[in-house]
């Protein structure tokens, strides 16, 4: 961002005038928790398919669901 250029982030759906740092780390902290959500979401997510797998899903099917699931949803959590 510029030197002098106004910013502003919304705190409690009031917009406030901020330098460009503190608008930096606000973006920084935002993308880092959707980021950490959408791994929360997927967690979720898999737990519910891995209900699915006694109600005649097989395995296959599941996983090719949740690989879709992770792509649109941004979730890069890997599990083992």
């Amino acid at each position: 961002m510029a030197e002098g250029k106004e910013c502003y982030i919304r705190v409690r759906g009031t917009l406030v005038a901020v330098t460009p740092d503190v608008y930096h780390v606000c973006h920084q902290t935002n993308n880092a928790m959707k980021q950490a959500n959408a791994n929360i979401d997927f967690c979720g997510i898999r737990n519910l398919l891995h209900l699915l797998s006694g109600q005649g899903f097989t395995e296959n099917e599941l996983k090719k669901i949740a690989d879709r699931i992770a792509r649109s949803t941004g979730a890069d959590i890997i599990f083992c």
